[in-house]
């Protein structure tokens, strides 16, 4: 039988010392750290699960949010005397007390009773960057709630949601052109508000707008959304005019399991979206990866007839008088043609396709501090958007995009990339031109912050770089 090279046989031995140790270390960890879980339900005659319940570890960071089911699973508790805290918004908090023993399943089941909300109760982390009341938020913040994002999620249509914000202007103009703002300062293109997603700017790099339909991830994936209105670009960065929508998704142990939703509607509506989450390495390590593809007819009427009255005829019913003659487009919607006589669209036109899907991964350190790395891409196409020409529509665009991050108690790290590539040329409908863009955008910041005075007044100091990239060969 030949001899291994000595090479060979030192790197086998050390992988085995490598492996032994961290057995080690994960038999240790396993007996300083246990594992809690429970039900959560409705109280009342007719009790139900309650999904979207924050569960929290008092004095930790350890959280999560009940599944549909109403279950939960916290990983890496500390052992010893603990406290579990429920919280939901229309229901009264309860705190389970139960003992943590290594190694082992501790349960810790609650029944939460409807009540008013108090306002004084909510918590809010937009305004300052730290968790305070939101009445005593130095901003004018608004949430949208679980049961919102929900109801909306078929719609593909985060603008739904969104509108339902106090003082918030959300104005649609085609399925997903959304244009969104505050107190009624809204244009044909929006670029006032600062929209991210865990901390990454959604907005395109060379208009500065928002692709609505290319997220990559389903409505009811994503934990919250939060808007601070007013100016917020001190803490924020640019475009953070009128205010910040922070779109925020949750980790991976935050909605452990496998979940496949399909559904159908109006305008031959179809969407369908799978994800699938777990932890491993007890609980030190998270993934989530989440597919998607949602498709639909659209409601725009092709505006090319001779004679100037197609927006006339489409809006004739919810107007009182009549408009007059506009400029006709030079072309129709894609998948139309033209009558040679009255130059009127023929045919239906093809519909709005979008295809997304992206993975995540996260480290959950002893202190509390969480590591992330995830990324993404979406495709779109036949989408229409209003812009300062005039109606626009993709043929094919991709959005890729990928993020890492690193946040703790008193610091946040982030380096973020987020491109579009076009792929079949967008068109002009009112010249009939040919529009591309090749864009990325690269960024990366840094934040620390610290309290006095027994946390009545907080140092907030952080900066940040970004660079543009922008090919848009000779067409814009």
């Amino acid at each position: 039988m030949p001899t291994r090279p000595m090479w060979v046989r030192s790197s086998l031995i050390g992988i085995a010392v490598v492996l032994a140790l961290a057995g080690v270390a994960v038999q240790a960890a396993a007996q300083t750290t246990g594992t809690v879980e429970g039900t959560v339900e409705r109280a009342g005659d007719r009790a139900w699960a309650l999904s979207g319940v924050t569960v929290t570890i008092r004095g930790t960071s350890i959280t999560t949010t009940t599944r549909p089911n109403g279950s939960f699973t916290l990983q890496r508790v500390p052992i010893g005397a603990r406290v579990v805290e429920f919280r939901h918004v229309g229901y009264a908090a309860i705190d389970v007390d139960v003992t943590v023993a290594g190694g082992q399943m501790t349960t810790a089941n609650a029944t939460m009773a409807a009540t008013p909300i108090e306002l004084g109760d909510v918590v809010v982390e937009g305004a300052s960057k730290a968790p305070e009341r939101i009445v005593e938020a130095p901003a004018a913040v608004a949430v949208v709630e679980a049961r919102v994002l929900r109801s909306t999620t078929i719609t593909a249509q985060p603008g739904l949601a969104i509108g339902t914000m106090p003082s918030v202007d959300a104005v649609q103009s085609g399925i997903n052109d959304w244009n969104i703002n505050t107190r009624g300062f809204n244009s044909s293109l929006n670029r006032r508000i600062l929209v991210l997603q865990d901390g990454r700017d959604l907005a395109i790099a060379f208009l500065g707008s928002q692709e609505w339909n290319a997220l990559s991830l389903p409505l009811e994936d994503i934990s919250s959304i939060d808007m601070v209105r007013g100016p917020g670009s001190a803490l924020y960065g640019a475009n953070a005019f009128n205010g910040v929508l922070a779109i925020t998704t949750p980790t991976a142990r935050e909605v452990p399991g496998s979940k496949l939703t399909i559904g159908g509607g109006e305008l031959s509506t179809f969407q369908v979206d799978g994800r699938h989450a777990g932890v491993v390495g007890q609980g030190r390590w998270g993934y989530r990866l989440n597919v998607g593809y949602n498709t639909s007819d659209s409601w725009a009427k092709a505006r090319t007839s001779a004679d100037g009255r197609d927006l006339e005829r489409e809006y004739l019913p919810a107007i009182d008088s009549l408009v007059g003659p506009t400029q006709p487009e030079a072309v129709p919607l894609f998948g139309q043609t033209l009558d040679p006589t009255t130059r009127a669209a023929v045919g239906e036109p093809d519909k709005l396709e979008n295809v997304y899907g992206s993975a995540r991964i996260d480290y959950y350190a002893d202190n509390g501090s969480v590591v992330s790395l995830d990324g993404g891409a979406a495709q779109v196409k036949n989408g229409l958007f209003v812009t300062g020409i005039g109606r626009v529509q993709v043929q094919k665009a991709q959005r890729p995009w990928a993020r890492l991050g690193w946040s703790a108690d008193r610091f946040n790290l982030m380096a973020w990339y987020s491109g579009r590539i076009t792929k079949d040329p967008q068109i002009s409908l009112a010249s009939s031109l040919p529009l591309e863009e090749t864009s990325a955008i690269y960024h990366v910041e840094g934040q620390t912050n610290w309290g006095f005075l027994e946390d009545q007044g907080r140092f907030v100091i952080g900066g940040s770089y970004r660079n543009y990239n922008v090919d848009t060969k000779g067409t814009l």
